[in-house]
């Protein structure tokens, strides 16, 4: 049943998410806590999120700072992090501020939903938790899958071995948003009990849909967005088509490139555009969001993401909801519903198969795959589905809790 969480009602089941940044630049996972959070919140629940000022989000926004704000429908509360001229440490967001706020408010929640590990804020979080007896949920956010330890720096295969480790087994679950994901975790033989449990994306209403005239209605309209990221194979796929317009110079077609990274890996990846003469194919758009993001989604034949590894896939579920069959990698979290529903195809992980199946997507997506996709995100990505199944997880949880103090 849905609602056997509603046995709660006399006192408000009050939830606090974790997160080291709530900035949309840092990809999926900073995205979906908003509208998972916001849900949650319609569906009764006291709950909010607490996090840091990671990729300098308050510099534009003006947020304050250890003070609740609200963002989105969403109350955030938000600490600086330790700046430091040293990579290593910088990366791992040292907030004293939050450590102080968290020991003295953790006591008032019912339970922490974590999201990420390797990381001052979610780290500091699961130890305060056990310390506490609190009990607590971690989304890892693709952290422990295969490719992602395989990239995995000395100081984070010491921190799993020592801290994270102890701080997994000692949670309620480890909440996984694919099969790919879980197998990858069970690999570890961790003591941990798995939450499979996706994410939804917002459905939008296709009458709100426009039309972007800068580019020829005969022309193959692909969208690469995401993070940019070597794990998300861009290179890989910017060959794919060199070696179409090589092989195939009279198709049509052109590939908006939309998303933001670290300015070294985006000044080469434009440097490759170059030199393998896709300037005039290629639409670099940065980072987009809101009506500018619609836009682009509305306007695309084709969603595509050569991804060497992803938990789930948020941008490919987003470009589902609106009807966009995809064309990914088996590593992508989400790729085994796309089979199954026919809602887009799957290449393998090499410059010589993604082109061929890009060549096979340039007479652009049939109705029935379109159709296909939609249905696949209403079947599956409707966030108040996926929040009832965490609401009553949050319930069930909590009482097994109770029962054993």
């Amino acid at each position: 049943c849905h609602h056997s969480y509603s046995r709660w009602i006399e006192g408000t089941m009050k939830v606090l998410h974790i997160i080291p940044s709530i900035a949309s630049k840092r990809g999926g996972p900073s995205t979906a806590i908003i509208s998972m959070v916001r849900t949650l919140r319609l569906e009764g629940i006291d709950a909010a999120i607490l996090t840091t000022t990671d990729n300098a989000i308050n510099q534009n926004q003006d947020y304050p700072l250890g003070k609740w704000f609200e963002k989105d429908g969403v109350p955030v509360i938000m600490f600086p992090v330790a700046s430091s001229n040293i990579r290593l440490l910088s990366e791992f967001l040292f907030s004293p501020g939050l450590s102080v706020w968290l020991f003295k408010n953790i006591r008032i929640y019912d339970m922490i939903h974590i999201h990420a590990i390797f990381s001052y804020p979610s780290t500091v979080s699961m130890m305060m938790a056990r310390f506490k007896r609190i009990p607590y949920v971690v989304r890892t956010i693709g952290q422990l899958n295969r490719w992602s330890l395989s990239q995995s720096t000395i100081l984070k295969k010491i921190m799993l071995a020592v801290v994270e480790r102890g701080n997994l087994e000692n949670s309620v679950a480890v909440q996984v948003t694919s099969k790919n994901e879980k197998e990858d975790i069970e690999e570890l033989n961790f003591n941990i009990k798995l939450l499979l449990l996706g994410l939804g994306v917002e459905i939008p209403e296709k009458d709100n849909f426009q039309i972007l005239s800068t580019v020829n209605v005969d022309t193959t309209k692909f969208l690469f967005l995401s993070r940019l990221h070597p794990k998300k194979q861009l290179d890989k796929l910017l060959y794919a088509f060199s070696r179409i317009k090589r092989e195939c110079p009279e198709y049509k077609w052109c590939l908006f490139i939309a998303g933001d990274g670290d300015e070294y890996y985006v000044k080469e990846l434009h440097q490759l555009t170059t030199s393998l003469d896709l300037d005039d194919e290629i639409l670099w758009m940065g980072h987009v969001q809101g009506l500018e993001k619609k836009l682009l989604f509305s306007n695309t034949d084709w969603f595509v993401l050569p991804s060497a590894s992803e938990n789930f896939g948020i941008s490919v579920a987003e470009a589902l909801s609106y009807g966009i069959p995809v064309i990914i990698t088996e590593g992508v979290g989400v790729s085994e519903l796309v089979e199954k529903y026919q809602a887009g195809m799957i290449a393998k992980d090499s410059t010589v198969h993604l082109a061929s199946t890009l060549k096979t997507a340039i007479s652009k997506p049939p109705e029935e795959m379109k159709n296909a996709a939609t249905h696949l995100a209403l079947e599956n990505f409707s966030w108040k589905k996926v929040v009832h199944h965490l609401i009553n997880f949050y319930f069930e949880s909590i009482q097994i809790g109770r029962a054993h103090v």
